[in-house]
């Protein structure tokens, strides 16, 4: 039994929210995406529409993988490295004679390329104030608008969050930071209201993507 997708009059598509718009284009991209190999469809529904083919070029005789006479492609040490270790020798490896004043007379270098460690970084802001000599009235430095608490946490942090349990948790794990849901809500909802103009606009763009496929 098939489930065609009920219509909808311009009112009622004008009185439905976000949710149900997205059902809604999920059914029609569902119902177009069909075809004769993926559901009970006759070919001859297919129309312009048709799968492509399957391939018929037969298996390669190659062997799978780096192929014989490739020039093949190494990590190149680099002559600055962003951070040095080194490994002292301390005694003989074979006598266990003291070593720590000998010279050292050769070096054997290797190089580990990995991604930095994520860390927390806390920038603290301070507002001067100075007393006037002329007037004796105190002034004070403004700080930047987006810093507006004693603690709080900034744009890219802020920009990381995503819902709540599972957004704690994460950032818990990369930063070793807690923070409470009702930040993450708060920052959610700084993030609606300067998005809001263009989910307006996505949303306009839904109502008449529906109507004219049900006009």
């Amino acid at each position: 039994m098939s489930h065609s997708t009920p219509r909808h009059s311009r009112a009622e598509l004008d009185a439905l929210d976000k949710a149900v718009l997205v059902e809604l284009i999920l059914r029609l991209e569902g119902q177009t995406a069909k075809n004769s190999q993926n559901s009970s469809q006759p070919p001859s529904s297919d129309g312009l529409k048709k799968p492509a083919p399957k391939s018929e070029r037969g298996a390669s005789e190659k062997k799978s993988g780096r192929q014989a006479g490739h020039e093949g492609h190494t990590l190149d040490a680099v002559a600055a490295p962003d951070a040095l270790v080194v490994h002292p020798v301390t005694s003989c490896a074979h006598c266990a004679a003291d070593l720590q004043a000998v010279e050292v007379c050769s070096v054997e270098k290797r190089q580990v390329f990995d991604l930095p460690e994520v860390a927390l970084r806390v920038t603290e802001h301070r507002s001067e104030r100075k007393r006037c000599p002329t007037c004796g009235q105190t002034s004070q430095a403004a700080f930047p608008m987006a810093v507006t608490q004693p603690t709080q946490y900034g744009p890219r942090i802020r920009a990381q969050f995503i819902p709540l349990a599972r957004t704690a948790a994460v950032l818990h794990d990369l930063y070793g930071q807690a923070v409470s849901q009702a930040t993450i809500v708060a920052a959610v909802v700084e993030a609606a209201q300067a998005v809001r103009a263009v989910t307006e606009a996505v949303r306009a763009c839904l109502v008449d993507a529906l109507r004219r496929s049900f006009a």
